[in-house]
């Protein structure tokens, strides 16, 4: 219906109908009637030319869960780059790199203690009683007197 509309929307206004009156008549915003249609891009997007290289990522990948960094963000360790005189790649490549390799999590977990994340469960508490609060308020509390 919708490509009815813009059709007969189209054919008033090639006749010299205005635009706001072609509009109106069709049942339409004119500011959907006179939007530019998009055109779909076919094909794969383009390779940005300054695309980090794989060995690249395997160096920002080794520097950052090096033993002086693996427990920092990639802000902090950004920043100490920095402050050493290296740049080795924005903080939101490091977050890419990171991520691209399931890393952005705790990455001193799984590489330097040598744990998989399947290893690693959630602590549960065992042996819990229920407290019965009548019980409770048949204890005598001793009081200092």
């Amino acid at each position: 219906m919708r490509v009815a509309v813009m059709i007969a929307y189209r054919e008033l206004v090639s006749r010299g109908i205005s635009t706001r009156v072609a509009a109106d008549l069709v049942g339409i915003p004119r500011a959907t009637a006179t939007r530019k249609r998009r055109i779909p891009v076919v094909g794969p997007a383009p390779i940005p030319a300054n695309k980090i290289g794989d060995s690249d990522r395997r160096q920002i990948l080794d520097v950052v869960n090096s033993k002086p960094f693996v427990d920092l963000p990639p802000i902090q360790i950004y920043a100490q780059l920095l402050d050493a005189g290296t740049y080795l790649c924005s903080i939101s490549t490091m977050y890419r790199v990171l991520n691209e390799n399931k890393q952005v999590k705790d990455r001193r977990i799984i590489y330097v203690g040598g744990y998989t994340p399947s290893v690693l469960t959630r602590p549960t508490l065992v042996n819990i009683q229920r407290l019965d609060s009548a019980r409770l308020h048949s204890q005598q509390i001793p009081t200092d007197s």
